[in-house]
């Protein structure tokens, strides 16, 4: 029901979800970009030294869900069900 815009991050490959906040890296690899000329390919890996994003991993840092359901107990204070 909610319509879903397209961005930067979502045209490289991000999930809909859109929660992947920090992305693990992968090293790139000139296959994946077959229309790029060798100066093309040299400048994208000045620019993206330690690679480029992994979206079929996890983000880091990120933990499965532990529960829909929180009880509070105290203002601010939540606990999983």
């Amino acid at each position: 029901m909610y319509p879903v815009h397209a961005n930067p991050r979502m045209a490289a490959g991000a999930p809909l979800t859109d929660d992947v906040l920090k992305c693990q890296l992968r090293p790139l690899q000139s296959t994946e970009y077959p229309g790029m000329t060798a100066l093309q390919y040299a400048r994208l890996a000045a620019v993206f030294p330690s690679g480029v994003c992994d979206f079929t991993k996890p983000g880091v840092g990120a933990a499965p869900l532990q529960s829909v359901w929180l009880m509070y107990t105290a203002p601010g204070v939540a606990t999983p069900l």
